[in-house]
C-alpha cells in the first residue's frame, strides 16, 4: 500500500497494468502456461508434499505453515522456472526478504530493495541463459514468448514471488478453515476429486 499513490505505478509487471498493455502480456505468457505442462505437474507435486510431510506422518506436531506451506509453493515455482536446485533456498530468502517490512515505511525498505534487485538480477542472467539454451522451462517459454527481456524478467519475478507468497497464504488459510470445517475436510479426503 505503501507504493500507491495518484500516480500510476511505475513497473513493467502485467498485475500494474490496463487492457491493453495487461491483455497483450497475458495473451503472450498464457503460451508459457499449457495445459499439457500443467496436468503433467499434479504427481511430482503430490510427491514433493509426501516427501514435505513423512517427518511427520507418525503424527507428532509440527507448525502446518512452517514446515509445509511456506516450503512446497516456493519449490514447485523454482522448479518449473528452471531454477536450478542449487540456487533455490537463495531464491526464496530472496522473495522472503522481499516481504520484509519495517515500522513506518511498510516493504519500502533496504532489506526490501536489496532482496528485489538481486532477485531481478539473477532471474534476468538465468533468460538471458535461456535464450541461448532454452530447455522445458517456464524460464525458457518466457523468452520464447516474443517478450522483451524486461517483460521476461518482470513476468518471472511477479511469477515467483506471487507465486510463492501467495499460495503459502492459501495453503495457511486452507489449514484453518478446514479444521473449522471438518465435514468440509472428511469430504475432500473421501473423494480429492472435489478439489
Amino acid at each position: 500500500l505503501e507504493m500507491m499513490s495518484a500516480q500510476p505505478f511505475p513497473s513493467g509487471m502485467m498485475i500494474f497494468q490496463d487492457p491493453p498493455e495487461h491483455t497483450r502480456l497475458r495473451s503472450l505468457v498464457s503460451r508459457a502456461f499449457t495445459p499439457r505442462r500443467m496436468a503433467g505437474l499434479e504427481a511430482h507435486i503430490r510427491d514433493l508434499c509426501a516427501g514435505l510431510l513423512a517427518p511427520w506422518a507418525d503424527g507428532a506436531p509440527f507448525d502446518f505453515v512452517v514446515d509445509f506451506g511456506a516450503v512446497l509453493p516456493s519449490m514447485v515455482i523454482c522448479e518449473l522456472l528452471g531454477v536450478p536446485a542449487a540456487d533455490r533456498a537463495w531464491v526464496k530468502d530472496r522473495i522472503d526478504s522481499t516481504f520484509h517490512i519495517e515500522p513506518d515505511v511498510g516493504m519500502i525498505n533496504e532489506v526490501s530493495l536489496t532482496a528485489r534487485i538481486e532477485l531481478d538480477g539473477y532471474l534476468t542472467d538465468l533468460l538471458k541463459e535461456r535464450a541461448e539454451q532454452p530447455g522445458d522451462d517456464l524460464l525458457s517459454g518466457l523468452v520464447q514468448a516474443d517478450l522483451t527481456l524486461r517483460e521476461c524478467a518482470d513476468f518471472a519475478n511477479l511469477l515467483v514471488s506471487a507465486g510463492t507468497e501467495t499460495v503459502a497464504r492459501l495453503l495457511g488459510w486452507a489449514a484453518v478453515v478446514l479444521e473449522e470445517h471438518a465435514d468440509q475436510r472428511a469430504e475432500l479426503a473421501a473423494d480429492p476429486a472435489l478439489l
